[in-house]
């Protein structure tokens, strides 16, 4: 069921304080994982989280990017003063989420290196490129958008319970608010493709793992959910260069140029908040002022279809049998 009410917290108010980075809480000691973490929200993120003591793994496909953000990172950190020797541990991790064989590869080399999982940031994703599949004739976006996310938080399950406090935080947009899911009789969705769709994917996912935690008994895990609003990012270029013609480059980035995006840095904010802020609860979701999609972040209400119940277990059980594993959350 969908909240009626937000939970009072200055947050909702529209003359909330502007909550930012600088009132991230000691990480010390905790071990995180922010997927796509190469570039825009997610590198911002993931800096962020090292800035304020944590173990960091940059979880990205391309290794040279991966291999470049970790350095930027740690420059980054030694131009804040701090000495090497105290710098958090900033480590790049191959994972490709749209290869199952690539998640689960993923897993198993961070089992052999950590004992217990923190924080989990799903949000790496593509957005709006001409129509492409990934194995077993499943489309890109949803597969990479939330199908490799749903089998990597369960590879990472028992770590994720070995923490005292952990938190999964789904990066999805507002471009939910726009379509619906529909099941065909045999409990597959239909269709899977489109952007919007894969995010209201990521929140259908999100809302239903908080309630499964809560049924389980499962008080130290929880589920939140985010969104960075109208922000500049590298996805932008990409949609550019694989949907626009080559000769109206010059003009897309014009566009692109003159509408009002804020930075990635402050596209991280809601992520962040999400991920650290003490006042969070499970179910919940963040991001910018709504309609104006930029600003700091603010508690929000997703559409009435991101909190379907039904469409959620449905959504669950579909993906269980497209990554060929079955997720308890127990």
């Amino acid at each position: 069921m969908a909240p009626t009410t937000t939970h009072g917290s200055t947050l909702d108010d529209k003359d909330a304080p502007h909550w930012d980075d600088s009132e991230i809480p000691s990480q010390l000691g905790k071990v995180a994982i922010v997927t796509g973490a190469n570039s825009g929200i997610g590198f911002e993120t993931a800096k962020k989280l090292a800035e304020h003591g944590a173990t960091v793994v940059l979880a990205c496909r391309n290794e040279e990017r991966g291999r470049s953000a970790e350095r930027d990172i740690l420059t980054y950190l030694a131009t804040k003063g701090l000495p090497s020797s105290s710098h958090p541990q900033v480590v790049f991790m191959r994972l490709d989420v749209g290869k199952f064989a690539s998640v689960h590869t993923f897993s198993d080399a961070f089992h052999e290196r950590f004992v217990q999982l923190d924080l989990l940031v799903n949000n790496a994703g593509i957005g709006l490129p001409a129509q492409k599949f990934i194995e077993d004739g499943i489309e890109s976006q949803f597969g990479i958008n939330h199908l490799g996310h749903f089998l990597l938080t369960k590879l990472l399950f028992d770590l994720l319970k070995k923490s005292p406090a952990a938190r999964v935080v789904s990066i999805s947009s507002n471009m939910h608010r726009h379509v619906k899911a529909a099941f065909d009789s045999q409990g597959r969705l239909v269709p899977e493709s489109g952007y919007p769709l894969s995010k209201l994917a990521n929140l259908l996912f999100a809302y239903e793992l908080e309630r499964r935690l809560r049924v389980n008994g499962i008080r130290n895990v929880m589920s939140v959910a985010a969104h960075p609003g109208f922000s500049e990012t590298s996805a932008f270029k990409t949609l550019i260069e694989t949907r626009v013609p080559r000769v109206l480059h010059w003009l897309a980035y014009l566009i692109v140029k003159l509408l009002p995006f804020q930075s990635a840095e402050m596209g991280a904010l809601p992520p962040l908040y999400a991920a650290t802020a003490e006042s969070v609860q499970g179910m919940e979701y963040f991001g910018p002022h709504r309609r104006r999609q930029s600003g700091y972040p603010i508690r929000e209400i997703s559409s009435p279809e991101s909190y379907d119940e039904e469409k959620a277990r449905k959504l669950w059980a579909y993906s269980e049998m497209l990554v060929k594993c079955t997720f308890d959350a127990m």
